[in-house]
Order: structure tokens, then sequence, then C-alpha cells
């Protein structure tokens, strides 16, 4: 339904706003160029047998993300191809970020590394690191004596 008395104000906020944000992104750049690099969003918990990793990396090939671990770090690294070029001249916005990622965590104690189960659903990355078990051992006293020499 269109109104008699529409609200200027309002279309008036939204002119101003544009034209704000046409100011920044003179001065700062265009941004009508894909970003390259980025570093997707991490929650890193430490849970009580195991450390869990999440990644938010949607829109990415599984088999483009990389998981290792070695020493006392985890680290995710790969790349989100940057889409089929679009005409330049109908480009107005890409906010979307593209190239390639790296994020590392330093663990905490050690994890058992044969255990570690890496899982994309939905576009977020869960890795799960369970937490090397140290496990008591008794070591026998070995000695010279023998029982056969005392009697």
């Amino acid at each position: 339904m269109r109104m008699v008395f529409p609200n200027t104000s309002s279309r008036l906020l939204d002119e101003l706003s544009c034209d704000v944000n046409s100011f920044f992104e003179s001065i700062m750049g265009d941004d009508s160029s894909p970003n390259t690099d980025f570093s997707p969003a991490m929650d890193f918990e430490d849970r009580n047998e195991a450390y869990e990793l999440s990644i938010d990396l949607p829109g990415i090939d599984p088999d483009l993300i990389h998981v290792d671990v070695e020493d006392e770090h985890v680290c995710v690294h790969g790349t989100r191809p940057t889409p089929r070029e679009a005409d330049p001249k109908h480009r107005r916005r890409i906010e979307r970020s593209f190239g390639s990622f790296r994020r590392a965590v330093r663990l905490p104690k050690p994890v058992d590394k044969e255990s570690i189960v890496a899982k994309y659903e939905h576009g977020v990355l869960t890795v799960t690191l369970p937490k090397a078990v140290k496990a008591a051992r008794r070591v026998p006293v070995n000695h010279s004596e023998s029982k056969s020499a005392n009697s």
C-alpha cells in the first residue's frame, strides 16, 4: 500500500547513509574488488577429555581444507577460490573474502594425534583433539641379589 504522506525522514536517513558509505569507500578504497587472504571466525574449547576447534568455512570445498598437528600446535589452512569474474561494469560491491586462510592454535597440553577427528558440516569445520592420557606405569626394581643366596 502506498502512503499518502511518505516518511521523508527515513528516506533522508537512507540517502545520508549511502552518501557517507560512498565517501568512506572513496577514501579507503573501492569495495568492488574481492578480498584476498582472510581469517575465518574460530572457537577453541577445552572440554573434559578433548579440545574442540570450530571454524566457520562456508562455501569452501572440504578437499581444499587441511588440518595439521605438529608438536604443540594445530593449524587449519586452505583456500576459497575466487569465483568467476563478473563483468566489472555490473559489479557494485564484493564483501565476501576469497583467497588463502590460515588459523593456528597452541595446544595447552599434549593430544592423542592418532585419535584426532575433523568433520565438515553446514559450512563449519569441527576438529576434535582428544587429550593424551598419561597412564601410570610401575617399574620393577632390578637387583643383583637372588633369593637362593640367602638360604
